[in-house]
């Protein structure tokens, strides 16, 4: 298991975890999709990034940590967000571990609460 950051990746590596998202049954995730196709994740989120709780080449689970999200109120931040693990990964903590490393990022950069 490892942790990546889908933004640090170059754009081949970008473009295969895109196609894995794909592969979710999850509604959100075609949205996630969609901001990550178009280039506008930041622009509608804001500043932050995409997780990825990857086994290889396979994706078990993502996370997003963003400026923004459904709520306007720009007080609030960083927010956590399109949170998922593939059904095959559930019951393993996966999306703790995405949320555990989101914690540490956002007290690495000065926030006390996520």
């Amino acid at each position: 298991m490892e942790i990546k950051d889908f933004f640090s990746e170059d754009k081949t590596v970008q473009s295969h975890w895109i196609t894995e998202i794909q592969k979710s049954d999850w509604s959100a995730a075609g949205f996630l999709v969609e901001l990550l196709t178009k280039w506008t994740f930041h622009e509608t989120l804001g500043e932050g990034g995409l997780y990825l709780l990857t086994d290889g080449a396979k994706l078990m689970s993502f996370v997003t940590m963003t400026r923004k999200d459904c709520i306007t109120d720009d007080a609030l931040f960083p927010w956590i967000g399109f949170v998922y693990t593939f059904p095959e990964y559930r019951g393993n903590r996966c999306s703790q571990k995405l949320i555990d490393n989101c914690a540490a990022t956002a007290r690495e950069n000065g926030y006390r609460k996520l």
